[in-house]
């Protein structure tokens, strides 16, 4: 009987525990979505903001986009590959954070053999299989009557 109890728990409560696993997952997938597009928000309103105050902002960026250099600088030897555009140097550590988020997504929990019984594609027959289980404790379980003549027996003895 207890063996039915605990297939028909675990098959009920393993399939909703792993939802809500799945669904606190998205929630801060969503989270960190919605930071990320703030953050973003904060950097381009800050660069507008240096480019609508200070001239100087907007002859750096585009002596940046063009390769050039001030009259007097010397060149610096800079990382081809890092981003060179101005919206990708805001982008930058939104990408970095997103890729770590997707590392995350890939060490999810593996399944224990029960969760896939429970929720599998067997699971009516796992339900099925706990609930005859338990209609079996119940039927194999001695009666009262069957009790007080054991008892009875035990007492003689």
């Amino acid at each position: 009987m207890v063996v039915g109890i605990a297939i028909l728990a675990s098959g009920i409560l393993l399939p909703a525990w792993r939802e809500n696993q799945s669904l606190q997952r998205q929630l801060e997938q969503v989270k960190l979505a919605e930071s990320q597009v703030q953050d973003r928000l904060a950097r381009s309103t800050l660069m507008l903001d240096q480019l609508r105050t200070d001239d100087s902002v907007a002859r750096r960026i585009s002596r940046a986009d063009l390769n050039q250099l001030d009259p007097g600088d010397e060149p610096v030897l800079r990382d081809l590959s890092s981003p060179s555009d101005v919206l990708q140097w805001l982008d930058a550590s939104a990408q970095q954070s997103e890729q770590l988020l997707e590392m995350e997504n890939l060490n999810e929990a593996a399944f224990s053999q029960l969760e896939v019984m429970a929720t599998g594609a067997r699971r009516l027959w796992f339900l099925g299989a706990g609930a005859m289980c338990l209609c079996i404790g119940l039927a194999l379980t001695p009666s009262p009557s069957c009790r007080r003549f054991e008892d009875e027996a035990l007492l003689a003895e």
